[in-house]
């Protein structure tokens, strides 16, 4: 008596791994580029609370917190006056460049994913390009370089 054996033969298993790395090859860039944006657009929205939190400081104080101890110094001014916390750094792990004038002006900025700031490569027409590199930019509570 012979047994018939079933399965899938080298040439079937060859053909299904290379259907599974196709679509892995199409699906890992579409990820990737999802994950930079969902960061590029938390960060502007942290950016949106820092912007919040100096106007209702410059509101009370009628100035604007002093640079020069860094953006930690800045934060330990606002947090317990302003608001109850605020990151330090964006969603690429760079931590955000604060200045001021500390009388009539202040602008708060990400250097964005490469952490180049300030990046003269990027212009208004390269964030249609999904370039996650270039800067965000709020500057007295307006988004002066941010992405559309």
């Amino acid at each position: 008596m012979k047994i018939k054996q079933e399965g899938f033969t080298l040439v079937e298993l060859i053909i299904v791994v290379a259907i599974i790395g196709i679509l892995v090859a199409i699906a890992i860039p579409n990820l990737l580029d999802s994950i930079d944006r969902a960061r590029q657009k938390a960060t502007v929205g942290e950016l949106h609370s820092w912007g919040n939190a100096l106007s209702a400081f410059n509101v009370d104080q009628n100035a604007f917190p002093d640079p020069s101890g860094g953006i930690v110094n800045v934060l330990d001014t606002l947090v317990p006056y302003a608001v109850n916390k605020l990151p330090t750094q964006d969603h690429w792990n760079w931590s955000f460049i604060y200045a001021s004038d500390m009388l009539s002006a202040y602008t708060i900025a990400s250097a964005g994913k490469n952490g180049v700031y300030p990046d003269i490569g990027c212009t208004p027409a390269t964030w249609f390009d999904n370039n996650y590199g270039c800067d965000i930019v709020l500057a007295d509570g307006i988004f002066v370089f941010a992405p559309i």
